[in-house]
């Protein structure tokens, strides 16, 4: 249940904020004034998410989303930064695309940066991880949350998004989303998971073939295809590496700590606080 309700609240904090944008601004609400206003809907977003998620709805239990291995996570997606600047390198020494407009793809990319991370990846993932008790269990939570990612991009063709490019996103989107879950897991906290998006999102639209409303009109080519390619192989031997059985141990530890369980006395599965009240815990 708090999977779906803090999920909504995520989605109706998100709407309120586009109603206020068209009553202020109408349809022609596309300016830099109103891509700033975006970027401070996101991180508003992120900070109501967290205070209910942490403050409210699981208070004294969790130690929310934000907390965790930064620096680890920061270092465990550097392979694939690396291979988005590559790529950018590529594509800017043979002259594809054109500039889009800087301030745009900085709001589009920290938009969905923030809001599709907490939205896809901290609420869902944590919430399973405080139930879960098992490796099975904890790969199911990745690979739903990750479905669920890839076929929200499908949205993008009410916006124009080209068909095929669309189809190559759900796939991206859905490996992307087994890496990003498996730095999530492996570091504790949804930051490096936001950064990477973001940084992700930005080397590729910046040249990129869109729309006012970021959806990618431009069709595939040979090398865009290669590219797609190379990018979803490393993906997938990234989420594996980080999602294998043999890190799971250090995984579970890591959360059982947030969540300050118990899994290896009679309290497993209990916080401490529950853990008290129970019968075994007061002999």
């Amino acid at each position: 249940m708090s999977v779906i309700l803090l999920i909504l609240f995520v989605l109706c904090i998100s709407s309120l904020f586009s109603v206020v944008k068209f009553m202020i601004g109408g349809n022609g609400a596309e300016g830099p004034i109103w891509q700033i206003f975006d970027m401070g809907t996101a991180l508003a977003t992120l900070l109501a998410a967290e205070l209910v998620f942490t403050g409210v709805w699981f208070r004294g239990e969790f130690q929310g989303t934000l907390r965790g291995e930064i620096g680890s996570g920061l270092r465990l997606g550097a392979p694939v930064l690396f291979l988005d600047l590559a790529i950018f390198i590529f594509d800017r020494i043979t002259g594809r695309g054109a500039l889009n407009s800087v301030l745009m793809i900085l709001s589009v990319s920290l938009v969905a940066g923030i809001v599709e991370e907490i939205t896809f990846r901290s609420l869902i993932l944590a919430n399973f991880m405080r139930i879960t008790g098992d490796y099975r269990g904890m790969l199911t939570s990745v690979v739903f949350s990750s479905l669920v990612f890839g076929s929200a991009h499908f949205s993008n063709l009410a916006m124009g998004a080209d068909l095929t490019v669309t189809i190559m996103q759900f796939f991206a989107a859905f490996l992307m989303g087994l890496f990003f879950s498996g730095i999530y897991l492996t570091c504790g906290s949804i930051v490096p998971c936001m950064v990477f998006h973001f940084l992700h999102d930005v080397l590729a639209m910046l040249f990129l073939g869109i729309n006012a409303s970021g959806a990618v009109t431009e069709a595939m080519t040979v090398f865009s295809m290669a590219e797609e390619i190379l990018m979803d192989t490393l993906l997938l031997v990234m989420a594996i590496l980080l999602l294998r059985p043999a890190n799971y141990e250090k995984i579970r530890g890591i959360w059982d700590r947030k969540w300050h369980l118990d899994r290896a006395g009679s309290g497993a599965g209990l916080s401490w606080a529950d853990e008290e009240k129970t019968p075994e815990a007061a002999q």
